[in-house]
């Protein structure tokens, strides 16, 4: 575990830079918080809206580098300044959030560290109905090996931070009631940084080129794409180029208008490695939408690397949220960066019962974090973790997210499975591969104890099981949290958890320079209990 021990984890010059306007900035919430009282009111619907907030944690654990052989003790003290930024204008929007957590072990048993998390997505209307610029900045915080142990909690064990910028401008313009036109040209950046050498797979340019034309079905109709997806990874040696190119037409027939049914005709072809493949693409779609709360949304083609599908199903009430999606598509590790499925948020969820109730989108949004406070909720119900590798990939999986919510009660659950395959000759050597299965579910129970107080309970349970290359490497972790909040006042809310995690990690042997390693298998316990205080300014 020398990831833990070894002086490039110290922080840097920079990184001190950083605490320090950190702390410049954990003073000026305040300021900010006044300054935006100040600011003059806005017609419904529109306006900017700044939310800093500052959360304090004390977390004890008997586990704190969160390892099966260096059980060391501490008491570490996180502190989270944040920004959460809503804007939307009759020329723009901008949603975001942007935040940082600070460790500081009070027993000096690691190294202090910093833990950047944001994302900040903006939208520009540069002509009137005709031309828009997307762009998106994000800075997060990844497992380094998918395969090894993750702490829930203040360590910085098998942890990468990678940082994202992508920006799309596009022209998306009605040509009549019935036909719209759009053409996209989106660029995105990443970057690992942080010391670990894994973080080179990071370092990646993903090129994206869209171009769409639809005539609305009345009953008959069409729809002709084009998409192509070009991903380079800077740092890899060799062919590095990965490229996907798509067209298709759709026949569109719509008997009735919360149905429509298509049938799709095209070519598909991919580059990657020293295969170059062109194949017919055929297959069908039914879009079905009985109310604005329920659609049913789904595509079954032949492709060039088998038969792929998309199937989408979501309904939302003012007390029930569901997302379901069951896939098998191509990608590359680079074009998912940054790029979290949003059914996994809580926020997502909680906003889709709230819609009906508060048509407002910024006021809404407060709305949601007051409920996520006051009820102790998670924020996120857990994910897939990416799987690196530098050629293309399939993936097929499926997931389901519900949310419940009574006057009292709050329930949130996920369960996913996702099943990654690099796409390659039999004859090709790869040293990184991304073939793995994984399985995942979650289960958060918060009920409200009295008119200010919350109790909740969870458990959250995920395993990462390697094939081809990775057979043998496995990994489980099971997490178990029960937790109180109470509401000190409308914006400020203390909260105390226990939680207790145990990861199982296999490593299969292998031999290398003659030299024979066996295999092995590391079980890491973790006993935490933290108490924290949040306030939103």
């Amino acid at each position: 575990m020398d990831t833990v021990t070894r002086p490039d984890v110290q922080l840097s010059v920079g990184a001190h830079r950083v605490l320090r306007l950190l702390t410049w900035w954990a003073v000026g919430l305040p300021i900010i918080a006044v300054a935006q009282t100040s600011t003059p009111s806005t017609a419904a619907g529109q306006g900017f809206h700044v939310e800093p907030s500052l959360r304090v944690t004390a977390v004890a654990s008997d586990n704190v580098s969160f390892t099966s052989t260096d059980t060391r003790s501490d008491v570490v003290l996180v502190t989270t300044p944040a920004l959460r930024l809503t804007g939307k204008g009759p020329e723009y929007e901008l949603n975001g959030s942007i935040s940082a957590d600070a460790l500081v072990y009070l027993g000096r048993t690691l190294a202090d560290r910093l833990f950047p998390q944001g994302n900040l997505a903006g939208k520009v209307q540069v002509l009137p109905r005709l031309f828009f610029v997307d762009a998106d900045a994000s800075v997060k915080t990844t497992a380094s090996d998918p395969f090894g142990p993750i702490g829930d909690g203040p360590t910085f064990l098998n942890r990468n931070k990678v940082a994202r910028f992508s920006i799309s401008p596009y022209i998306d313009r009605e040509l009549s009631p019935l036909d719209r036109l759009t053409m996209r040209s989106s660029h995105a950046w990443s970057n690992g940084f942080g010391g670990d050498s894994a973080q080179l797979a990071n370092d990646a340019y993903v090129e994206t080129q869209a171009i769409r034309y639809e005539r609305k079905p009345t009953p008959l109709g069409v729809r002709l794409t084009y998409d192509r997806q070009a991903t380079e990874y800077t740092k890899e040696a060799g062919n590095n180029r990965i490229e996907i190119r798509t067209m298709r037409a759709t026949a569109l027939y719509a008997p009735n208008p919360e149905l429509t049914l298509g049938a799709i005709a095209g070519t598909d072809q991919g580059e990657y490695t020293t295969n170059r493949i062109s194949d017919t693409l055929t297959g069908g779609s039914l879009r079905w939408a009985p109310s604005q709360r329920t659609l049913l949304d789904t595509v079954v083609e032949k492709r060039f690397f088998g038969n792929g599908w998309n199937t989408t199903l979501t309904h939302r009430s003012p007390y029930v949220a569901f997302s379901g999606n069951i896939h098998r598509t191509v990608s590359t590790y680079a074009s998912r960066q940054g790029l979290l499925g949003t059914t996994s948020d809580v926020s997502y969820l909680i906003d889709q019962m709230l819609i009906t109730r508060i048509p407002d989108a910024a006021a809404r949004a407060i709305a949601v974090q007051d409920i996520i406070a006051q009820r102790g909720l998670p924020a996120s119900l857990g994910s897939p973790l990416e799987m690196y590798s530098g050629t293309v990939q399939v993936l097929q999986g499926s997931n389901v997210s519900l949310a419940w919510m009574g006057p009292r009660d709050t329930i949130t659950a996920q369960y996913f499975v996702q099943r990654v395959r690099d796409l390659r000759d039999a004859s090709e050597y790869v040293f990184l591969s991304a073939d793995a299965d994984q399985r995942g579910a979650s289960l958060n129970y918060s009920h409200r104890l009295t008119a200010s107080m919350a109790g909740d309970i969870g458990v959250t349970y995920s395993q990462v099981l390697g094939e081809g290359i990775n057979l043998g490497r496995k990994t489980d972790n099971l997490l178990w949290r029960v937790g109180v909040s109470e509401s000190l006042s409308p914006r400020t809310t203390a909260s105390a958890s226990l939680k207790r995690q145990l990861v199982t990690s296999d490593a299969p042997g292998y031999t290398a320079n003659s030299v024979t390693v066996p295999a092995s298998s590391t079980r890491i316990r973790s006993n935490a209990l933290s108490i924290g205080v949040l306030h939103r300014f």
